[in-house]
């Protein structure tokens, strides 16, 4: 296998993952949209965060080509969709909620 098919590999690979966190901004206006429905009582920040995460994470290993993958190191992929959820979450925020309203319509 010559350097040419391993940066494939890899490119296909961080391809695959990029874009299924393409939907992540959707995912967090449906947790948001979910939340309101619920009411604040029933779905803090702690349960909006723990189901944008989860939902990502099903993205990511739904992905095709990724089903089936094993995950080597756990903490650091629970670190890294952490990471995510939060950065897009700021992003979004900082770019007002009429912003993250307009991915539901």
């Amino acid at each position: 296998m010559g350097i040419g098919s391993v940066l494939g590999a890899i490119g296909g690979i961080a391809g695959k993952i990029l874009g299924s966190l393409s939907y992540v901004p959707t995912v967090i206006s449906i947790v948001e949209a979910i939340a309101r429905i619920l009411g604040k009582a029933k779905m803090d920040g702690s349960a909006k965060h723990d189901l944008a995460i989860a939902l990502v994470r099903q993205a990511i290993l739904s992905a095709e080509g990724l089903g089936g993958k094993e995950i080597l190191d756990e903490d650091k992929f629970a670190a890294g969709l952490d990471k995510i959820v939060h950065g897009t979450v700021d992003v979004m925020n900082a770019m007002g909620k009429d912003w993250g309203d307009a991915l539901l319509k």
